[in-house]
């Protein structure tokens, strides 16, 4: 009787759901991961180091400075760092990452940097770093240290904030002695401005409003810049013609 529902069964339904499913996460697996794989990694760093014959040197690693996690390592000689840090980046709208480097302290050693002592604080931006891994956050505990990978969902995600209602604008420079002479009457209303004159007017700029991506001309603001006996943007709020 199992035999014959699982021979009823349409082809290509279920196995191929199933193995989509399958597809996605293995996808998934080779190109993110989760705090937990990054723990790894550092884990498999600081063993690969240890292994190289570096010692770790507790008595620096008292202070915090906000990092995740660091260790510091001496061949004997100088001080290495292994550290474990949230950053961010401007080129990429200040999006959060993780990121692993490895260096070696570039200044005069701390006082009793071999001793435990109250003053052998180590400065995390004072090593000179030879090995840096970024992780790009991608959603609330996942991550991928590929760049493209992470270029491509950043631009996605800038996309979909943009045609967001009333959240994108296009701006044009529409200075003209005609737009002057209409922006005038508009500031010479002003406080302090009813003797304003047209070249006092710096430029002129109109903003048109869009919903969904789709830029309506009849929903504009504009901003006129003054600059006479003293410098000020006066904005017209957005209203429908």
């Amino acid at each position: 009787m199992a035999r014959r529902l699982r021979a009823e069964t349409p082809k290509g339904v279920a196995g191929s759901h199933s193995f989509q499913i399958k597809k996605r996460e293995k996808r998934k697996e080779e190109h993110t991961m989760k705090a937990t794989e990054i723990t790894k990694i550092y884990t498999r760093k600081l063993n690969e180091l240890l292994g190289e014959g570096f010692q770790i040197n507790p008595a620096t690693m008292s202070g915090t400075q906000g990092e995740i996690c660091k260790v510091d390592l001496t061949d004997g000689t100088h001080l290495y760092r292994l550290l474990l840090e949230n950053t961010n980046s401007s080129e990429y709208r200040f999006q959060d990452m993780i990121r692993l480097t490895f260096g070696k302290y570039t200044e005069e050693l701390p006082r009793g940097w071999r001793t435990f002592g109250a003053y052998n604080t180590a400065w995390n931006d004072r090593f000179d770093r030879s090995f840096q891994i970024d992780f790009y956050r991608i959603a609330e505990d996942w991550y991928t240290a590929d760049k493209d990978e992470f270029e491509t969902i950043l631009a996605k995600r800038c996309h979909r904030y943009e045609i967001k209602p009333g959240r994108q604008y296009s701006c044009e420079d529409v200075t003209s002695e005609a737009a002057k002479a209409i922006a005038l009457k508009y500031l010479r209303r002003q406080p302090r401005l009813s003797r304003c004159k047209p070249e006092q007017i710096v430029r002129i700029r109109k903003n048109f409003a869009s919903t969904w991506g789709d830029v309506h001309e009849n929903y504009t603001s504009y901003e006129i810049e003054y600059s006479g006996s003293f410098k000020k943007t006066f904005t017209l709020a957005p209203r429908k013609a």
